[in-house]
């Protein structure tokens, strides 16, 4: 689906095109005051990447990072990305509308969730770390 809001009429799930309003793409994260230098810079890709939410604790930091870029094509750089930066590759999934990278930094253990937004140019990621201290 393009980013317009159009919806394909047809389904008996849809109402009639009178009666629709066109959905907003992205997720529905708000803005934070959080501290996004916690994200590294090899997880904004895309043209406009927005650090979108920010949760930080004594165990780690989780980050939602809303990304101007397809889930394949980002699925494909970020492999490239965290590979070449020293990461350790421990298990992927990819099940076409989502994926995720499971990996190591040093002692770190860091999760990478992908998920398709209402649009297809969109994909927002879930970034997750957890200290060695806490992990280990």
């Amino acid at each position: 689906m393009a980013c317009t809001g159009e919806t394909e009429r047809g389904s008996r799930l849809l109402p009639p095109p009178e009666a629709a309003t066109a959905p907003a793409c992205g997720p529905t994260i708000g803005e934070t005051r959080a501290n996004t230098s916690l994200v590294p810079d090899i997880f904004l890709i895309g043209e406009t990447p927005k650090v979108t939410r920010v949760i930080e604790s004594q165990q780690g930091y989780s980050a939602a990072i809303l990304l101007q870029i397809a889930l394949d094509p980002a699925l494909e750089e970020y492999r490239s990305i965290v590979k070449q930066a020293g990461y350790e590759i421990l298990n992927e999934d990819y099940e076409g509308f989502e994926a995720e990278i499971y990996m190591r930094e040093g002692a770190d253990y860091v999760t990478l969730q992908l998920r398709e937004t209402a649009c297809e140019d969109e994909t927002v990621a879930y970034l997750r770390v957890i200290y060695e201290e806490v992990g280990g």
